[in-house]
């Protein structure tokens, strides 16, 4: 009785064990295939998966830092063969040389500008470089009047940013913007909406040197630009970079125009690029 109860337990013991070996690994195997699918989704998602477009050359294309956009942002130039340099936070100390430099290349650029952040509550420093760069060709747009994140704003506030920004800017140069570009590129698609019903045109990146990003080397920066300058595109450029850093303006900007005129690319407006008006007829109320 002893034996046979003892071979019935040596018995169980046996299947148990088979069922640990054998079960175990395959409920592993199904869970790491779970992880994988969503790291493949988190991807796609993250914007670095395939590229998303829809009919308007708007969508939730994502720049080269990895950043993916609601639908309703412009992220790229409609034409191949074009490249729109852009400058954001400024105007600054750095811009009135940046702005002589850009126009001695005969290079064309947008400056999405804040009339209250760098030079805050100095409005006299501000706008005689806004008309400088106006008079000179290049695209005056909007990047709101302080720099807040718009996804922390009220509809309200951000229409006092927008109005703010306007003001400034149509005191400098006779013009209301018509094209924006959210701080941090931070918007979701009700912003995109509210900022369209009062005219303008949301515009993000597609390539991002991170000069923003604690000062990175030089090279690094020109590695990423030129990274997105050898890969293969149905579409061109919009380029983000910021006059308020001195390396960019001193530096970066100038490698910029030898590579992109060396690709055989175009300097256009952010507005010529997309097709879009650059200026609006009447102000925000």
């Amino acid at each position: 009785m002893i034996k046979s109860v003892s071979l019935l337990l040596f018995v169980a013991v046996l299947v148990l064990q088979c069922v640990f070996v054998l079960g175990v690994p395959v409920k592993r195997q199904e869970e790491a295939a779970t992880v994988e699918e969503a790291g493949h989704k988190q991807k796609d998602d993250d914007g670095e998966g395939p590229e998303a477009t829809n009919d308007s050359d708007q969508g939730e294309e994502s720049g080269s830092s990895g950043a993916a956009f609601p639908s309703g942002v412009y992220t790229n130039c409609k034409a191949a063969n074009q490249f729109a340099l852009t400058f954001d936070d400024g105007p600054y100390s750095y811009t009135s040389d940046l702005i002589d430099y850009l126009k001695g290349q005969g290079v064309v650029a947008t400056f999405f500008i804040n009339g209250n952040n760098y030079w805050a509550g100095q409005p006299d420093l501000v706008k005689p470089i806004l008309k400088k760069a106006f008079d000179n060709g290049f695209e005056v747009a909007s990047h709101t009047y302080t720099h807040p994140d718009l996804t922390t704003l009220s509809n309200d506030q951000i229409k006092q940013q927008m109005m703010d920004n306007e003001k400034i800017i149509f005191e400098a140069i006779g013009k209301y913007p018509a094209v924006v570009r959210p701080p941090y590129g931070s918007v979701t698609e009700d912003d995109v909406q509210l900022l369209n019903s009062f005219g303008y045109a949301v515009v993000n990146w597609s390539i991002d040197e991170q000069d923003w990003n604690n000062n990175p080397p030089l090279q690094q920066e020109l590695d990423t630009l030129n990274a997105a300058l050898n890969t293969p595109t149905s579409q061109g450029y919009i380029s983000l970079e910021h006059d308020v850093y001195e390396q960019t303006a001193k530096e970066l900007a100038p490698k910029i125009v030898e590579a992109v005129k060396a690709k055989g690319l175009q300097f256009v407006s952010v507005s010529d690029c997309l097709g879009v008006p650059a200026y609006k007829e009447t102000a925000l109320a």
